[in-house]
């Protein structure tokens, strides 16, 4: 049994004129430390995935449990951290400030953390940033603040939704590096959306590939590179075989 599990889950979305179906019967898990990416065509359901494993939304049927229990429990519990494409940082804050939010929230003493906010923000290649604000970061800065952000309570999760992809290609190699650094240490179970398959194969176990509209799973392409992925591995022949069936399975639809 995973950690993540959705089984025969349908989402509906009622329209004025009509119902939407952005997923249909849909049914995969994911297991304890794995890192797992979900691609597919623009529409296909990536993102109302990943916000059903976060209790936003309720499927309008099947079920979705993570840990065992509903999603809402465990959203309850700070079981997950969620990233999403834009670092969605208030800009009345310091990057620092930014990454203690989260514990603010749940009204726990930043210099009682895990790993106190500063420490985050050295992990993510930030050490003496924090006293800068949003409007004086680059993109990917502020994107590592995120990051830095989602872990501030330590959760055995972490749902990414597209993080890197308004991002430029060095800045994106540049953080999948760390994503990985980060994934390797801690062994925390990443779900992760995103529409560039050379990025999902690089960092992923397996990548599940979605039909079009409405969104169902086609195929789960496992990623058996070795470990630590570097930059040498895109030049794999492996690499660029899973890529390519990657590639293949979501333009035969």
């Amino acid at each position: 049994m995973g950690i993540v599990v959705l089984d025969a889950v349908t989402k509906r979305f009622e329209a004025r004129q009509r119902a939407i179906v952005a997923l249909e019967d849909l049914s995969f898990d994911v297991d304890r430390g794995e890192f797992v990416s979900i691609v597919g065509p623009s529409g296909c359901g990536k993102s109302t995935i990943l916000r059903l494993v976060a209790g936003l939304l309720e499927p309008t049927a099947g079920t979705v449990t993570v840990e065992g229990r509903t999603p809402s429990e465990c959203r309850l519990a700070r079981r997950f951290g969620f990233v999403f494409q834009q670092s969605v940082m208030l800009p009345w804050r310091t990057a620092l400030e930014n990454v203690r939010l989260p514990l603010e929230v749940i009204g726990t003493d930043p210099l009682r953390a895990l790993i106190p906010p500063s420490e985050l923000l050295a992990m993510v290649g930030l050490e003496g940033y924090g006293t800068l604000y949003p409007r004086q970061l680059s993109g990917g800065m502020r994107q590592r603040v995120a990051i830095a952000r989602s872990l501030s309570f330590d959760p055995p999760i972490l749902l990414m939704d597209e993080p890197f992809g308004s991002l430029d290609a060095l800045t994106r190699e540049r953080l999948h590096a760390l994503v990985l650094q980060l994934w390797e240490a801690n062994k925390k179970t990443v779900l992760f959306i995103t529409h560039d398959v050379y990025e999902a194969i690089f960092l992923s176990d397996r990548v599940i590939v979605m039909s079009a509209s409405p969104g169902r799973v086609r195929e789960i392409v496992g990623v058996d590179l070795p470990r630590p992925r570097i930059d040498a591995t895109k030049t794999d022949p492996a690499y660029i075989r899973l890529v390519q069936q990657t590639l293949s399975a979501i333009k035969e639809q």
